[in-house]
C-alpha cells in the first residue's frame, strides 16, 4: 500500500490520485489543496490549470518549469476550514530548489463554483535558506528548513 505524497495517511489511490488522474472532484478546499500539492509534486500541470482561477492566470509553460525546478519534500495542513461557498487553508510545505531547502507558508483561498472548488490565490512567505559566504549543506548537517533532522533524512 503507498501512501498519498500529500500527508494524509490515506492510501493514494483514495486520496489525491482520484480527484487527478480520475476526475473526481474534491469536497472540500483541503482536498483540493492536498492534490494541487501532489500535482506541484508530480509535473501534473493540466490539474493545476483546470483547478485554479487566477487573476493573473499562469501558463503551461511557466508552471512545468516551476514544477521542474522545485522538489517538494513534505506538507503541513494548519488550519482548513469552509463556510458556504468560500475556503481557506493554511499550510507549510518544505522543498529544495537548486540545492537549496525552504519552506512555503501560505493561506490559500478557495470558491466553489458550478460544483467545483477552485484554488483562488494566497498569502505566500516563500522563506529559502541560501547559506551566505558557506559551503553547500552537507548530507550530514542540520537541516536548514529546521526541522531538527539530518539534511539527508529532510530536505535532500
Amino acid at each position: 500500500m503507498d501512501n498519498c505524497i500529500c500527508g494524509s495517511g490515506k492510501e493514494k489511490q483514495a486520496c489525491c490520485h482520484r480527484f487527478i488522474e480520475l476526475g473526481e472532484l474534491p469536497g472540500h478546499p483541503e482536498e483540493l489543496m492536498r492534490s494541487r500539492y501532489v500535482a506541484f509534486a508530480t509535473s501534473k500541470v493540466d490539474y493545476l490549470l483546470k483547478t485554479e482561477m487566477l487573476k493573473e492566470a499562469n501558463t503551461y509553460e511557466g508552471l512545468l518549469k516551476s514544477c521542474a525546478a522545485t522538489n517538494w519534500r513534505g506538507l503541513r495542513v494548519i488550519n482548513s476550514n469552509k463556510s458556504g461557498t468560500k475556503g481557506i487553508v493554511q499550510f507549510e510545505a518544505r522543498f529544495t530548489r537548486s540545492g537549496n531547502a525552504g519552506i512555503l507558508k501560505e493561506k490559500s483561498s478557495f470558491k466553489y463554483i458550478d460544483n467545483q472548488w477552485f484554488y483562488v490565490g494566497g498569502d505566500a512567505d516563500w522563506l529559502e535558506a541560501k547559506p551566505s559566504g558557506q559551503k553547500k549543506v552537507k548530507r550530514n548537517d542540520p537541516c536548514p528548513c529546521g526541522s531538527g533532522k539530518k539534511f539527508k533524512k529532510c530536505c535532500i
